[in-house]
């Protein structure tokens, strides 16, 4: 992956440069809503390699996986973020 735009504080895109996926793009926003809370939100877009095969794929299969995989990661950083971050 490789980051392809970057807005600081607001705004990031990252870019698979080598991997199984034609495209995948993954842009990250965050949002402040006052005090100590922000509004995180993520985008991704990927497509297969392979042509009618892999648009087949990607509807029928790789979407709800990629979006299941993505809300657990999600789940996750929401309860790291909840009880704070210690590196």
């Amino acid at each position: 992956m490789r980051i392809t735009q970057f807005e600081p504080p607001v705004f990031f895109t990252d870019e698979m440069v080598q991997g199984p996926f034609r495209v995948f793009l993954h842009c990250y926003r965050f949002r402040s809503l006052g005090g100590r809370e922000t509004l995180f939100e993520d985008d991704f877009r990927f497509e297969s390699p392979c042509s009618v095969l892999g648009r087949t794929m990607d509807f029928l299969v790789l979407r709800q996986r990629l979006a299941l995989a993505q809300a657990a990661r999600m789940e996750g950083l929401r309860i790291i973020a909840a009880r704070g971050w210690k590196a």
